[in-house]
């Protein structure tokens, strides 16, 4: 659970005593917050010159149990600091649009699909997590917890995903989606279908064609330049959904 003192004063208060790599990584979440906001553990450990795991360490020394927790926990202070600081409205601050995108998200996904999609992983044969550009990390980003439980997920460029041929009822093929998906993309994915794969789309905006060529859509809906705040939100959602999926099928 999250610290009941402000984050900034929580690690103000540690930065003495911390480790000088954890310090570098206290500093920088300090005096950036809303970069923070944007950034992934390996970039906030590129920007630190340290190694993710101390990254992680981090913010679990500060008692959260993951970067999403502590971006929501620096979004909602940021809000708070930037009303305190306007008598009259003025430009959107990153921590409102945080926090609008990641309610937008949370009330276009549906439960039923999570945990339709928690069943399909566990059973899979084969996993893709298709992402080109900016979502190319937050595919790796997921294919790499998956791995973490186990399962045989593989982070691929949706252009360059040649293993259709191989696809079948017991795969299961993630595919992050830009804000205007192309005819091409559309058509992979409805050819996939028609392999039998199960499709799970995470787009950034909605639209019919999405709908048609998907099993499950969990919609990563943002205003900002870049869905990966998003994107974190759904990949612990589901990997929440996937521990208690495990935990019923093992029972």
């Amino acid at each position: 659970m999250a610290p009941k003192l402000a984050v900034s004063s929580r690690i103000k208060q540690q930065l003495p005593v911390f480790p000088p790599a954890l310090a570098k990584v206290g500093a920088h979440v300090a005096s950036c917050p809303d970069l923070v906001l944007s950034q992934s553990v390996r970039e906030i450990a590129q920007a630190c010159k340290v190694g993710s795991a101390t990254v992680i360490r981090f913010y679990r020394e500060i008692g959260f149990q993951s970067l999403l927790e502590l971006k929501i926990a620096l979004a909602s202070e940021l809000e708070a600091q930037s009303l305190l600081s306007q008598e009259q409205p003025g430009p959107v601050k990153v921590g409102d649009r945080f926090l609008r995108a990641l309610e937008e998200s949370r009330s276009y996904l549906r439960k039923e699909n999570i945990s339709r999609l928690a069943l399909g992983l566990l059973e899979a044969s084969r996993i893709y997590v298709l992402g080109d550009g900016p979502a190319q990390l937050s595919a790796q980003a997921l294919a790499a917890r998956l791995v973490e439980y186990d399962l045989p997920a593989f982070a691929v460029s949706t252009r360059g995903f040649e293993d259709a041929h191989h696809l079948g009822a017991s795969c299961v093929v993630i595919c992050y989606l830009e804000p205007e998906v192309g005819a091409d993309v559309l058509r992979r994915l409805r050819k996939m279908r028609r392999l039998g794969a199960f499709i799970a789309t995470i787009p950034s905006r909605m639209s019919a064609g999405i709908d048609k060529v998907s099993n499950v859509v969990l919609p990563a809906i943002t205003e900002l330049p870049s869905a990966a705040l998003t994107h974190q939100f759904i990949l612990e959602t589901l990997v929440a959904e996937l521990s208690t999926a495990r935990r019923v099928h093992s029972d």
